[in-house]
C-alpha cells in the first residue's frame, strides 16, 4: 500500500505525540508545557496561566536614588549584582542572575543611566570637529562661565582674558610667501617651491591654544577640569581650529570609578558591583 505525503505526515505527528520517551520529557520541566502537533513545537502554557512561572520584568530610570530604591525593595535570594558601563555610564542590576550551581533565568533587571549635563554635552558635541572662527568664538562666548583661556605653549601656560581669546580668534588672519628655486645639470633639473605660512592676529596677539572647560559632567558625579587643545589649521583657505579634548579616556575611567564608589556605599553589601558588561546569553 502506497501512502501519500499527507497521511504519512501525520502518521509522523501522531507517532511523535505518543511517544512515552517525549511524554515523559514534558513532565520532568519546572513549568507546564504541551506538543504542538501541528509542527511538533513545544510551547509554554504560561499565557494561559493565572500566574507567571516566575517574575521578570525592567525597571530603568535616570534618577539614582530611585534605582537605589528599586534595588533595595528587592529580594537579595537570586543573587543580584550590579554592572556597570563606562562608556555610556550606565549601571545594569540584575536580581535573579542565580549561581554556577542554580543559574537564574536573568529575567528580571534595573537600569540607571545617568544623563549628561547641559554643558558637558556640549563639550562633547564639539571634540575632535574642525571649528570655523565663528563657531570657536561662540562656543567660548556661551560657556563663558566655563571656561578659562590659555596662550604659550605645553611647557608654559598663560592664561588670558576669554574675551580678549574671543577678540583674536575673531581677527587672525594666515599670510604665506612662495620662494621658487631652479637648478640645471648637465643631465638634470630640479625645481622646488618653500612656502612659509604664518598665523596671527591682527592685534599682534597670541592665539589661544588650551581651553580649560570646567563642568559636573554629571548631576550626581562632582566637578571636574577638562583641558581642551585647540590649534589653528594653516592648510584651509580660511582659518580653522581643530578642537580635541585631552586624555578624556582617563576622564572616563575616573567617572567610572566614581559612579562604582557612589553605588557601592548606597547599595551596600546585598548588591556587588563591577565595572564591565555581562551578557546572560
Amino acid at each position: 500500500m502506497t501512502l501519500d505525503i499527507d497521511t504519512l505526515n501525520k502518521v509522523t505527528e501522531t507517532a511523535i505525540i505518543a511517544s512515552s520517551v517525549n511524554t515523559e520529557k514534558l513532565k520532568e520541566t519546572d513549568y507546564p508545557t504541551a506538543i504542538i502537533s501541528s509542527d511538533t513545537r513545544i510551547v509554554s502554557l504560561e499565557d494561559y496561566q493565572k500566574y507567571k512561572n516566575y517574575f521578570k520584568g525592567f525597571f530603568s530610570t535616570g534618577n539614582i536614588d530611585n534605582f537605589v530604591q528599586y534595588n533595595k525593595d528587592q529580594d537579595s535570594d537570586g543573587n543580584k549584582q550590579c554592572f556597570i558601563n563606562a562608556d555610556f555610564m550606565r549601571a545594569t542590576t540584575i536580581f535573579d542572575l542565580g549561581d554556577k550551581e542554580k543559574p537564574g533565568q536573568c529575567k528580571h533587571k534595573a537600569c540607571l543611566e545617568l544623563e549628561k549635563s547641559v554643558d558637558y554635552d556640549a563639550l562633547l558635541d564639539r571634540n575632535k570637529r574642525t571649528l570655523s572662527q565663528k563657531a570657536l568664538s561662540e562656543f567660548i562666548e556661551d560657556w563663558n562661565d566655563n571656561i578659562t583661556c590659555f596662550s604659550g605653549d605645553s611647557g608654559e601656560l598663560k592664561a588670558m582674558e576669554n574675551k580678549i581669546a574671543i577678540q583674536v580668534i575673531r581677527n587672525v588672519t594666515i599670510s604665506s610667501n612662495s620662494n621658487k628655486t631652479s637648478e640645471v645639470g648637465d643631465y638634470e633639473g630640479k625645481q622646488s617651491t618653500l612656502e612659509a605660512v604664518e598665523a596671527r592676529s591682527k592685534d599682534g596677539l597670541d592665539l589661544p591654544c588650551r581651553i580649560e572647560f570646567r563642568c559636573k559632567p554629571y548631576d550626581d558625579l562632582s566637578e571636574r577640569f577638562f583641558m581642551v587643545r585647540i590649534s589653528l589649521l594653516t592648510s584651509e583657505k580660511t582659518p580653522c581650529f581643530s578642537f580635541r579634548i585631552i586624555n578624556l579616556d582617563s576622564h572616563s575611567v575616573e567617572m567610572a570609578k566614581e559612579f562604582q564608589a557612589i553605588l557601592t556605599s548606597k547599595l551596600g553589601n546585598e548588591t556587588k558591583t563591577y565595572i564591565g558588561n555581562f551578557d546572560s546569553k
